[in-house]
């Protein structure tokens, strides 16, 4: 039988036909364990219909406040708030223009009116205060509600605030004139006074209105004339006052060309007292200057192309009742550098910290401290208001005193100077000079004394007028202590060649006025000079010349020339020989025009071996292109030596040039020269870079001669020369030029020329003939006291020579005498 499953049904039941569950037989005497289900039908919809209507009145109220409020409103009813929230700031009566105000939000939230083209000026018909894109309002939430207009924050963009349409009784000027006393100077104590009642004035000024926030965008503040940099730019800035009471406030901006950032605190006590306690914090970011070598004049070296650095000021004060309160000011400076033209820099840092003494009147210096390269300069001191002084103008006076600083200047090859230093004077702020009454240096060794001016003049580099003397100082110190800006080429020379020794009777003196420091033109002769007188010290000369020793002297420059004189030395060379040295010049002209270039010209004394040694050291290496080493020689020799010294590396010395001129008595050569022994010499040498020139009486091979020599060095193409005269008794005569003894009686001098040992033209004068005998085998008589001469040619031949005779009649007063046979000389060559 087939299954068939049924087809489902749909049954309807009445509302009478169902049966409650409580009702059924189970359900009888039991607990009612859930709640009655109607209970949650009611509560749900409550709460839907309840947030619906929170809903609808939050987004209901500002459409009937925009769609209804605003035609009652109006401009002219934010126009009157506006001048009233600016009234209450800016402290005085404003009057303000703007367009009709349209829906806004700002940056808290808050809903807000925008009003565009707004203008704000002190009065009807002053002139503009304020000229703003737009001027923003944003409208507290809660009184909007019961239909009042209540200001939560206000916001201007793209504005032009121009400070110098301010009265003079208002703004910047008249805040500097509230901080200085009677004589117009600036009292610690008023200023003290002005930092706590500008806080306090804002504090009031938001308890007064219920503004709680301001924001600038993009706001150009024109500064008043004399203030530097002209204008500040607002990126973006913000004042706040928070629910605890607290003021916050934070700008970006820029000034001069330096972007900053300025942000702090403010506070009152526990009880919203008067006292209060703030921290401000003004950070420039690091910002460079840059300059353009085509706007500078002359040698550009020393121009200072590139400053920058990072800053950060930090003031902060407090307050409490009875008491004038503390204000304290702690300043940085980091990664700061100066980059030359030459391409050389100088990096460093520098912190102060200083607190606000109203009672003393001076701003108490607690630490300072300046940091460049490996050098430290740390101090404390105090500056304010000198006290009044009839006849006298009123000016500041400072002092500044370093315990313990530490100088260690950039290329320096000395080890670090520990100082104590002070420095005390005054400041004038008419005529913008300050000046150092008081300069004073402390070293180990001795003490730098001193005054100087410095004078402010805007958009210029200061004015310099120093002048430093200098008792007794070792060398070493007096490099480190040194300014670096003065006397570019003596200084840098100084530190490369000098060392050791003390200096006594030295100045220093520095006359530059503003604008001159640092626009790429050396200083001139009549601006910087100085004068140093050393001794015991070492000069390095150049190249493998050993340095002068023990040397006194003096170092004196004007501008970039400066002159170096040695009176004595000594030059001790590595074979143990020595050398004195003395009136010595060292010329240095024009430093600053590379390559640097130095003339020296020194006198020398002592053993032939020592002075030839000497001459053997590049760049002279004068020895090089003779057949004799130092040690041939002996003797005494003294002289000059001048040379042309680079004092740049890298300079090519070939081509620089070089003279040793010398005397030499006994002088002896132990090898022979040129095959010829050369003893008991005296003369002169004069050797340049192409030829030695050699003059000297001499025993040649023991023959009493007279040299005049030129030897071309390396290859200079000029001729040698070759000018002997040699005076020889019989013995020697006969030893050289055998058969003249028939010819030639008694000393005889010998004339050699020619360009070397070959190829020698010789000349020969005798003293007296030797008589001749005639055909009849008798004596002739002697010649007459003439010497007459013998010229023998030879090129390596020897040359013979054979004599005649004739008759010269003879007359005597009253009779005739018997005629004189005279000697003729013919030569023949084999």
């Amino acid at each position: 039988m087939e299954h068939v499953t049924p087809k489902h049904e749909k049954i309807r039941f009445r509302r009478d036909e169902i049966a409650r569950l409580h009702e059924l037989p189970s359900a009888c005497a039991q607990e009612r364990l859930v709640p009655d289900p109607r209970m949650g039908f009611r509560i749900v919809p409550i709460l839907a219909w309840t947030l619906a209507a929170i809903l609808l009145v939050v987004l209901a109220a500002p459409a009937a406040v925009f769609l209804f409020g605003i035609p009652g409103i109006g401009g002219e009813r934010i126009r009157i708030e506006a001048e009233a929230a600016l009234t209450r700031l800016a402290g005085f009566d404003v009057d303000a223009t703007m367009g009709e105000p349209h829906l806004s939000v700002d940056a808290s939230r808050f809903i807000a009116f925008q009003v565009d083209d707004v203008r704000i000026s002190r009065g009807a018909g002053g002139a503009n205060l304020v000229e703003a894109g737009s001027l923003r309002f944003g409208l507290r939430f809660l009184p909007l509600l019961t239909g009042q207009v209540r200001l939560g924050s206000a916001g201007i963009e793209d504005a032009r605030i121009s400070l110098s349409a301010l009265p003079p009784g208002e703004g910047p000027n008249a805040t500097l004139a509230s901080l200085t006393d009677a004589d117009g100077l600036i009292d610690p104590g008023l200023v003290m006074k002005a930092a706590f009642a500008a806080v306090h004035r804002t504090f009031e000024a938001f308890d007064a209105g219920a503004t709680r926030r301001l924001d600038f965008t993009n706001v150009e503040i024109l500064l008043p004339a004399g203030v530097p940099g002209g204008t500040l730019h607002l990126e973006q800035a913000k004042i706040e006052r928070g629910l605890s009471g607290a003021i916050s406030f934070e700008a970006a901006a820029s000034w001069s060309g330096r972007t900053f950032r300025l942000e702090g605190t403010a506070d009152r006590d526990g009880k919203g007292l008067r006292p209060v306690a703030f921290a401000t914090s003004l950070t420039f970011e690091r910002a460079e200057f840059e300059r353009d070598l085509t706007s500078l004049n002359g040698d550009p070296k020393t121009a200072i192309m590139r400053l920058g650095g990072a800053a950060r000021i930090d003031l902060a004060g407090s307050e409490a009742e009875g008491d004038g309160g503390q204000l304290r000011l702690d300043a940085t400076l980091d990664d700061a550098g100066i980059v030359f033209a030459s391409g050389e820099s100088m990096r460093g840092s520098a912190s102060i910290a200083a607190s606000f003494q109203p009672d003393a009147q001076k701003i108490e210096i607690e630490r300072a401290e300046l940091v460049a390269g490996r050098s430290r300069f740390s101090g404390h001191g105090a500056v304010g208001p000198a006290p009044a002084v009839e006849g006298e103008a009123a000016h500041y006076r400072y002092e500044l005193v370093s315990d313990g600083s530490l100088l260690a200047p950039e290329g320096s090859s000395e080890p670090d100077l520990p100082i104590l230093a002070r420095i005390a004077g005054t400041f004038d702020p008419v005529t913008r000079r300050l000046t150092a009454r008081d300069i004073g240096v402390r070293t180990s060794s001795g003490q730098v004394m001193g005054t100087a001016i410095v004078s402010f003049v805007e958009g210029r580099s200061p004015g310099i007028d120093l002048a430093l003397s200098v008792p007794e100082m070792t060398v070493s110190n007096v490099k480190q202590i040194w300014p670096w800006f003065a006397a570019y080429g003596a200084h840098r020379w100084a530190n490369e060649k000098l060392f050791g020794g003390t200096i006594k009777n030295s100045r220093l003196s520095m006359s530059v006025a503003p604008g001159r420091l640092g626009n790429g033109t050396p200083l001139s002769r009549d601006e910087i000079s100085g004068y140093f007188e050393v001794s015991g010290t070492r000069f390095d000369v150049t190249g493998q010349i050993p340095p002068v020793r023990d040397g006194v002297g003096s170092i004196s420059f004007q501008g970039t020339d400066v002159d170096v004189r040695l009176s004595s030395g000594t030059v001790f060379l590595s074979t143990g020989r020595t050398v004195a040295a003395s009136n010595g010049t060292f010329v240095i002209r024009r430093a600053e025009l590379p390559p640097v270039i130095g003339q020296l010209d020194i006198d020398i004394a002592g053993t032939a071996d020592a002075v030839a040694e000497l001459a053997s050291y590049k760049p002279i290496d004068a020895m090089r292109h003779l057949p004799i080493a130092p040690e041939d020689l002996s003797g005494q020799v003294s002289g000059k030596v001048e040379a042309r010294i680079p004092l740049q590396a890298g300079t090519d010395m070939s081509n620089l040039g070089w003279a040793v001129k010398l005397s030499y008595t006994g002088l002896s050569i132990a090898k022979p020269f040129e095959g010829q022994n050369v003893s008991d010499a005296s003369g002169t040498i004069e050797v340049v870079p192409t030829v030695a020139e050699i003059k000297a009486n001499a025993k040649l091979n023991g023959m009493t001669a007279t040299l005049d020599i030129s030897e071309p060095l390396g290859d200079s193409g000029v001729a040698r020369k070759r000018d002997i005269t040699l005076v020889m008794d019989a013995k020697t005569r006969n030893a050289v030029a055998p058969g003249l003894e028939s010819l030639l009686d008694g000393p005889v001098s010998v004339k050699m020329s020619g360009e070397g040992p070959r190829g020698v033209s010789l000349r020969i004068w005798q003293t007296r003939v030797s008589p001749c005998h005639g055909r009849d085998g008798r004596k002739a008589p002697a010649s007459p006291p003439s010497s007459p001469s013998v010229t023998i040619s030879s090129a390596g031949r020897r040359e013979s020579l054979t004599s005649s005779c004739r008759a010269s009649p003879s007359r005597s007063r009253g009779r005739q005498r018997s005629p004189r046979r005279v000697c003729r000389a013919r030569g023949s060559r084999r």
